[in-house]
């Protein structure tokens, strides 16, 4: 029998969907990351800030080091590639690194650079009277916030190539399982211009190197106030010290010399 028109209009609207259990969890990790940046808010200080766009607009794309992104902030200068140290407004080291508002320890930046713009939603850098929250980091502190859709249960897989023997293989993926979030990400590097060519030519003489990293982010909500966060990270790099070519003496030089003496 067909339901007259006047009672079409009284149909009960069926209730939406509800959301899944990845959806819940990252609704929760907003709401922490929120909490959190509230409470990291800095007062008398500036900030810059990176989004993951404008590390796509750069020449390398999503294959540009962090370092080289970093370079993009002003007051940001590097050393020379064999020591790759970054000074922030003139000072030396004490750059503070944070993921998700999650301080890291020393040591991931200059050569040993384990992190990947991959998982980079945006980077701010802080300058100027840190709180003290901070610690004491009187350069700077880069605080980065990871892609949003970092653990949409998507990866993917990519080779890059250029000059000098350049080759760089790469994946990365991350996804959802129950209440844990999760990346993991590896880079390989080989080029024949590892430090600085200390010659005028094109190709430096004995400067090859060999780069391997990887990066992993966990991340697990306890309850609706307290998230489990573990981060770890790997480096391993060699490089070729290079040579300077020797230029021998013609051996007329020193006779025409003395016939002109």
């Amino acid at each position: 029998m067909e339901t007259p028109p006047f009672l079409r209009a009284f149909r009960p609207i069926p209730p939406p969907p509800a959301p899944t259990q990845a959806q819940v969890t990252t609704q929760q990790n907003e709401k922490l990351d929120a909490a959190r940046n509230t409470i990291l808010a800095p007062v008398g200080a500036n900030s810059y800030q990176v989004t993951h766009q404008a590390i796509e607009a750069l020449p390398q794309g999503n294959n540009t080091t962090l370092d080289k992104a970093l370079l993009q902030f002003p007051g940001v200068t590097q050393d020379s590639a064999a020591s790759g140290e970054l000074h922030v407004r003139n000072e030396h080291a004490n750059l503070q690194y944070r993921i998700n508002g999650i301080m890291l320890p020393d040591g991931v930046g200059a050569f040993g650079q384990i992190l990947d713009t991959g998982i980079v939603g945006s980077m701010a850098l802080l300058t100027g009277a840190l709180p003290a929250q901070y610690g004491l980091r009187t350069a700077g502190v880069l605080d980065i916030q990871t892609k949003t859709d970092a653990f949409n249960n998507t990866g993917s897989v990519s080779v890059y190539g250029g000059s000098h023997g350049t080759i760089t293989p790469s994946f990365e993926y991350g996804g959802t399982v129950g209440q844990t979030q999760y990346f993991v990400s590896g880079r390989f590097l080989q080029n024949n211009l590892g430090i600085e060519n200390p010659t005028p030519s094109n190709e430096a003489i004995h400067d090859r190197t060999s780069q391997e990293k990887g990066f992993l982010y966990l991340s697990t909500v306890l309850d609706p106030t307290s998230r489990l966060t573990f981060m770890s990270g790997v480096s391993n790099s060699t490089f070729q010290i290079p040579n300077k070519r020797l230029h021998r003496p013609c051996a007329n030089a020193d006779r025409v010399g003395r016939r002109l003496v």
